[in-house]
């Protein structure tokens, strides 16, 4: 998770400077946090094969949309956003939090290939940081092995019944 975290954060320092180079650097350094994410939850616990059936189902649609839209950046969005999609559908597996982060980074990533592809969304901006940074909490906080009960020592007073 942590390395997961650190390769976003890389990824939000390369897209705060434009041009497409950075912005291909940037989507790289995010493919290196879906991976990580991807491998943290897989790791985590047994993935249901009807999330990994939607998510492709929704990368191969959100693809044959976009297509004749995104030009030279076909390749680089076709790849990346397969290592989303898998991510988002290993979330799945792990916990609901989990889940909702996963479908919200993939929301956000699709507002910014909507703004690759030339189209331009009232407020996408807002949108996108909004989804991110709730996907982040999300995942991160749903990822977080919840502590044991410890009841051993402990005597319930008559406060604490």
């Amino acid at each position: 998770m942590t390395a997961g975290l650190v390769f976003a954060f890389l990824g939000d320092i390369a897209l705060l400077i434009p041009g497409q180079a950075t912005f291909l650097a940037g989507m790289g350094f995010f493919l290196g946090a879906q991976l990580c994410f991807l491998t943290a939850f897989l790791r985590a616990a047994t993935p249901k094969i009807w999330a990994f059936a939607t998510y492709g189902l929704v990368w191969i649609l959100v693809n044959a949309l976009l297509w004749n839209h995104l030009g030279a950046l076909r390749g680089p969005i076709l790849i990346y956003s397969l290592a989303l999609s898998a991510m988002a559908a290993a979330a799945v597996g792990v916990s609901r939090r989990t889940a909702a982060g996963g479908a919200l980074f993939l929301v956000s990533d699709l507002l910014i290939g909507i703004g690759a592809a030339g189209i331009h969304l009232p407020a996408a901006g807002v949108l996108v940081m909004t989804t991110y940074a709730a996907a982040l909490a999300l995942i991160v906080s749903g990822s977080v092995p919840k502590p044991a009960l410890r009841t051993e020592g402990y005597e319930m007073s008559s406060s604490d019944r």
